[in-house]
């Protein structure tokens, strides 16, 4: 199959908000999963578009351990894209930490997100609905039994996930705690941060209608 260079274009991502609280950030549109074959070939070089999907994006919404990671990879796949032409986006590779510091119930942006890309986002129900979507889309929201994402949060951080963000931290607490006062630890900081609210926004009111709680 013949390959061509990809053009990777500068992208501006800006949050909504006020414009003091605002974070902008510059960077190239890449894969997150930078160590996988799917990334060196949508940084590098592309496979012909066979079939180009008529939507101008597809959301991935999730939360922190619900297989964000595992999805994007399948979605950066180059038979994804030579069968959509869409290609995976993360915007949180361009936050400072590569994490986004805002709180998990609230997470909306005051402009698009890049055209012809799959977006992993990590907000809940409202913010995904205040978030400016042009054009043809579609968007799937994962979530997880709380029982099982505590459980898998509590291995990672204590034990494997990558040092970024407030992982540090997190971690140093952990190791003073057994198993039992590490969980318990755990229920508090998701509550704290927001993601069970998160989790249940999505749950009761879908993609498109109900309150968030």
């Amino acid at each position: 199959m013949k390959r061509r260079r990809l053009a990777t274009p500068r992208i501006i991502v800006r949050f909504g908000g006020s414009s003091e609280g605002e974070i902008a950030f510059m960077g190239r549109l890449k894969s997150k999963l930078k160590s996988s074959s799917a990334y060196f070939l949508s940084r590098y070089y592309s496979p012909r578009v066979k079939v180009r999907s008529p939507l101008r994006n597809v959301y991935q919404v999730n939360m922190v351990r619900t297989a964000s990671t595992w999805l994007a990879g399948v979605l950066a796949d180059p038979r994804v894209y030579v069968r959509s032409g869409l290609t995976v986006y993360n915007y949180q590779a361009y936050c400072p930490g590569h994490a986004d510091p805002r709180p998990s119930t609230y997470r909306p942006f005051g402009r698009p997100m890049p055209a012809r890309c799959i977006a992993t986002l990590y907000n809940d129900r409202r913010s995904f609905a205040e978030t400016p979507k042009p054009g043809q889309w579609r968007a799937v929201a994962v979530v997880r039994d709380p029982r099982d994402l505590l459980t898998s949060w509590y291995f990672a951080f204590k034990y494997s996930h990558n040092l970024q963000g407030d992982t540090p931290r997190l971690r140093d607490a952990l190791a003073s705690l057994d198993e039992e006062e590490g969980l318990l630890f755990g229920i508090r900081h998701l509550k704290e941060v927001g993601i069970f609210r998160a989790l249940r926004s999505w749950s009761v009111g879908g993609l498109f209608g109900g309150e968030p709680c």
